[in-house]
């Protein structure tokens, strides 16, 4: 496809949608510097990462509408574009926009879940832990809010190698 003929380094460019309260910074942010104008009149992949929708400073509605706005016209077999946001904050009219442009086979929805018991164990056995006794003592000091996650759960699986058991509350966890 197009991607594949592209010419030169790809490009990637990062940014946090919450970073700013004004509209016009972040369309200029977003869409008005030179390499984003470069990229569109050149044979680049871009690869634009947009993180936190849900955390926008300015209204949702506005920051979709300025994504659509800035990326209507975009040769979409040259993005590859990952967007944020928490499951109850998605816009809908903006995946929408997002699907037609991409096409059903590029396009995904994704949704980030808690660790299941079985990924706890695995991720404690991995470890080279026990997992059987680790998981029990998960449940006995009710510390699985921080095993459904991922980066907690390296606190605990690293506690847990490092001195034997597991702290007794979240807050020995984190001291």
């Amino acid at each position: 496809g197009a991607a594949a003929q592209a010419e030169g380094p790809d490009l990637v460019r990062l940014f946090d949608l919450g970073a700013t309260g004004l509209e016009d910074e972040l369309r200029e942010r977003l869409f008005g510097d030179a390499s984003f104008s470069s990229w569109l009149s050149g044979s680049a992949v871009l690869h634009l990462f947009l993180d936190s929708l849900d955390e926008a400073r300015i209204r949702i509605e506005t920051v979709a509408d300025l994504i659509c706005d800035g990326l209507d016209g975009a040769d979409f077999g040259r993005l590859r574009l990952r967007l944020t946001c928490r499951s109850a904050d998605r816009h809908y009219r903006l995946e929408q926009f997002l699907a037609d442009r991409f096409g059903e086979d590029r396009f995904a929805v994704r949704e980030l879940v808690p660790l299941r018991r079985v990924d706890v164990a695995a991720t404690a056995q991995a470890a080279g832990l026990d997992p059987t006794p680790f998981v029990a003592d998960i449940v006995a000091r009710e510390l699985q809010p921080l095993a459904i996650r991922p980066l907690t759960l390296r606190f605990l699986v690293d506690a847990a190698r490092s001195g034997g058991a597991l702290p007794a509350t979240a807050t020995e966890l984190y001291d």
